[in-house]
């Protein structure tokens, strides 16, 4: 009889003992309960913090709440090398693009003397007299990269990317030969270098830029390719 009641006990001591591991999983931190590549937005709900993506569920969302629903996601992942977040997606970082291993360093703008200068890039085609590799058989803008403020050369054959006045932008103080413009941009209006006047539309100037009529400033005729709205 003491056998058989010291045995029960046993096994209730047992069974106590695997409940108690149990809960012990299961212990419940506030603090940490998003997982890796996630944290706590203002809401006190999980996002993917900068740097990492969400990895979508693959189910179907048939009628979402609102345009502005969060998809489910099961968890976050980081960007590569070279990569960044934009949206929740990965993209290449500016100056590299997407290669066969990855991001790779892009050869847009670097120097050359004849198209074999540029094959082993991702620009083909080297642009002279200017020497400069980028890319040919462009229709329109979007064409080109506009990161890099480069413009479709429509007129030319065949038409190629353009890249913007080099020193263009460049922080400056003196109107006239400041040593930060360059022979590409040797004004110097706004505190920027910018290239010679005599601009009729937008479309002389780069993309990122707007050919403005400077008569409103006390400039009648003269006209530059400026960064902004027009003063």
């Amino acid at each position: 009889m003491r056998t058989k009641v010291s045995g029960r006990v046993c096994l209730l001591g047992a069974a106590l003992a695997v409940m108690l591991a149990m809960t012990a999983g299961c212990l419940y931190n506030a603090s940490e309960r998003c997982g890796p590549g996630e944290v706590l937005d203002v809401a006190d709900n999980c996002v993917c913090a900068p740097g990492n993506v969400p990895v979508y569920r693959d189910i179907t969302v048939l009628m979402p709440v609102s345009p502005a629903e969060v998809r489910p996601f099961s968890s976050c992942k980081p960007c590569g090398d070279h990569q960044v977040k934009s949206g929740d997606k990965c993209v290449c970082a500016p100056g590299f693009v997407l290669g066969a291993t990855g991001c790779m360093t892009s050869n847009l703008g670097a120097t050359c003397a004849a198209d074999a200068a540029c094959a082993a890039g991702d620009q083909k085609f080297c642009s002279l007299p200017a020497g400069y590799c980028t890319t040919a058989g462009c229709a329109t803008n979007a064409d080109c990269n506009a990161e890099a403020d480069y413009a479709c050369a429509t007129t030319a054959t065949p038409p190629y990317c353009k890249r913007p006045p080099l020193g263009q932008g460049a922080a400056c103080t003196a109107a006239q030969g400041d040593p930060a413009c360059t022979a590409e941009a040797p004004l110097c209006v706004l505190g920027g270098c910018v290239a010679p006047p005599g601009c009729q539309t937008n479309s002389d100037c780069s993309p990122n830029r707007k050919c403005c009529d400077l008569t409103n400033v006390g400039q009648p005729g003269l006209t530059l390719c400026l960064a902004g709205a027009c003063p």
